[in-house]
């Protein structure tokens, strides 16, 4: 759109029935930005998940990937460190994108607008909620239009089907046993599954821990699940 001779290639419409979710604005805010919608795929965000909120509104990790921190000039290009041709490779401390300062991101070309990229996500700021921290590994591509994709998280566990917990790839909760824990009391956990609406979800109970052998892992007693 042009107007008083100054053309508008970005825009974004609000809409009083659209629910006020406290992330809107700042998602369609985004959108003035060049930033693409991020949600679509199996179960409504399976490219992302829950990362960054041009994606789930309501996800835990709504902070903006390093890659769309970089597109409008909130990190410098000094702060994201590239590997542009074949046969090269770089070393590179990577500080959490939801901090201030440091390298955010590495970045791999892999085609002609194609490339990926690894930053650092940590429970702080924004993220607060996150489920999983570390390393977030995601392809990016500039010819994917908008909803379709363009930004696609690399799953960890690609063949897991979402088993243990995860959601389009994003754990949701994570409860591990203790080899000390032996009463036989009943114990309680919850999982805030609120911004994965019209999601399947799967529920997984895994008997065992990561910390040695536990009577729990001799045998199961009784499981009670209920809904609140």
């Amino acid at each position: 759109m042009t107007l008083d001779g100054k053309t508008i290639k970005a825009g974004a419409v609000l809409g009083t029935d659209w629910g006020s979710h406290r992330h809107l604005l700042a998602h369609e805010g985004g959108h003035t930005i060049s930033l693409p919608d991020l949600y679509g795929g199996p179960g409504g965000h399976g490219y992302i998940g829950s990362w960054d909120l041009m994606g789930n509104l309501g996800g835990v990790a709504p902070d903006h990937f390093a890659w769309h921190k970089w597109k409008p000039g909130w990190l410098d290009d000094n702060q994201i460190s590239c590997v542009r041709t074949w046969n090269t490779s770089v070393t590179t401390t990577l500080s959490p994108v939801e901090t201030a300062g440091g390298t955010k991101a590495a970045v791999v070309r892999y085609g002609n607008s194609t490339a990926y990229v690894a930053e650092v996500r940590a429970r702080l700021v924004n993220d607060s909620r996150a489920c999983k921290t570390g390393v977030l590994v995601y392809k990016v591509d500039s010819v994917v239009a908008s909803g379709s994709g363009p930004v696609r998280v690399m799953d960890s566990r690609p063949a897991s089907g979402g088993r243990g917990g995860r959601v389009g790839g994003t754990t949701v909760v994570e409860i591990r046993g203790a080899a000390s824990v032996r009463g036989g009391a009943w114990t309680t956990s919850t999982a805030d599954l609120s911004g994965f609406g019209a999601q399947t979800v799967q529920l997984t109970i895994e008997v065992g821990d990561v910390e040695g052998g536990s009577l729990l892992e001799a045998g199961v007693d009784d499981i009670l699940i209920t809904r609140a």
